[in-house]
């Protein structure tokens, strides 16, 4: 599925600029060491948040590459239905 479709902003929104008093006065310095760089996106977070709590309740097993893949597959695909209900209460 598309994300673009999704309303699926910036988990910690940050203008990305800090400020720094130095002797010169005060300057602007990019808070993550580039301009524009907004870091982890709302589905992101909650799919981290989903795979967390399958780890930590031992729901998924994780001895190959396929449970692997599975498990972060399932956890995007809450993480969407998340992000859906989501918009449904903005």
């Amino acid at each position: 599925m598309k994300t673009e479709l999704l309303d699926n902003p910036p988990a910690f929104p940050n203008s990305g600029e800090i400020f720094i008093d130095g002797p010169q006065g005060r300057m602007a310095q990019s808070a993550w060491g580039m301009e524009g760089d907004k870091g982890l996106t709302t589905l992101d977070y909650f799919a981290a948040k989903v795979m967390q709590g399958f780890i930590a309740h031992g729901k998924r097993r994780m001895s190959s590459q396929e449970d692997l893949e599975d498990l972060a597959a399932r956890s995007y695909k809450i993480a969407v239905e998340m992000l859906k209900a989501r918009q449904k209460y903005l």
